[in-house]
């Protein structure tokens, strides 16, 4: 077994903000079930590169999160978007822009034409919540914030806003999965991370069936790289040990890549 030991850096991955730009425009609110984004992201379309786009997302406010009553959130802005695409949000009639009232559904479109490369990009929804145990709103990433809360008030399974926007190429089928997992690495198999959720440090282990070198990542839900390492591996069991360090609680996603191919680990950090 090959111990890597790895070192934690935030990287800011270049994203522009996701404005909203249609003064005209308004997609049709339609009562959800669930609170929440919906449809979830395998759900929505791909972006083909250099074609107009344009679609849903509903957004259905909470009654409570963690068992603590919301009184409205609002949207912010929204960031890693590929460029040429953009958002608006329609809220009932008489609210405040982009809020919504407890159990209020909403909808926001996306729209645009972008010549993006291909690949995964990771929205970050940047939103305002206020709750009943606090006077004044909190305002943060929407998953760090929800993490937020549920430290308030553990032992709730919380909700995930873990969102991507999927580009293809013209002629391409757009798959149940990410994008960049459609070539999905054949000389890896086993990865996992133990524990999951850790929160001071994890094993990511994995079988390589050749002795080769991979590119490992972990990144998080706002699009930022907090980890990179080119790993040497060997033919047979691999282990990267990662310490928490400084990275804040939330939803990443551990990559390995030779290049062509990736496999992918969802990793939480509590």
């Amino acid at each position: 077994m090959k111990k890597v030991k790895t070192i934690f850096a935030t990287l800011f991955v270049a994203g522009a903000i996701f404005t909203a730009q249609f003064a005209n425009a308004a997609c049709t609110i339609i009562p959800q079930d669930s609170a929440g984004l919906n449809p979830n992201w395998p759900g929505l379309p791909c972006i083909v590169q250099g074609q107009a786009y344009n679609e849903v997302i509903n957004l259905k406010n909470f009654s409570t999160v963690s068992g603590i009553t919301v009184e409205w959130l609002r949207v912010d802005s929204i960031i890693g978007a590929p460029a040429g695409i953009n958002w608006s949000m329609t809220v009932p009639t008489g609210n405040v822009p982009n809020q919504l009232l407890t159990n209020e559904d909403g909808c926001i479109e996306v729209a645009g034409t972008t010549s993006a490369a291909r690949g995964d990009y990771r929205l970050g929804l940047y939103v305002c919540v206020k709750i009943s145990l606090f006077a004044n709103p909190l305002c943060n990433e929407a998953n760090a914030l929800i993490a937020q809360i549920g430290q308030i008030s553990p032992g709730a399974e919380l909700p995930d806003f873990s969102y991507f926007l999927r580009v293809v190429e013209n002629g391409e089928t757009c798959p149940d999965s990410l994008v960049l997992n459609v070539n999905e690495l054949k000389t890896v198999s086993g990865l996992n991370v133990y524990p999951n959720p850790f929160s001071s440090k994890a094993a990511i282990t994995f079988t390589s069936a050749v002795s080769a070198k991979y590119t490992a990542r972990l990144v998080d839900v706002m699009g930022r790289e907090v980890y990179a390492e080119t790993i040497n591996a060997t033919s047979g069991t691999n282990m990267v040990e990662m310490n928490r360090n400084n990275i804040s609680t939330g939803v990443y996603f551990f990559t390995l890549s030779d290049g062509k191919a990736t496999t992918t680990k969802r990793v939480i950090v509590e």
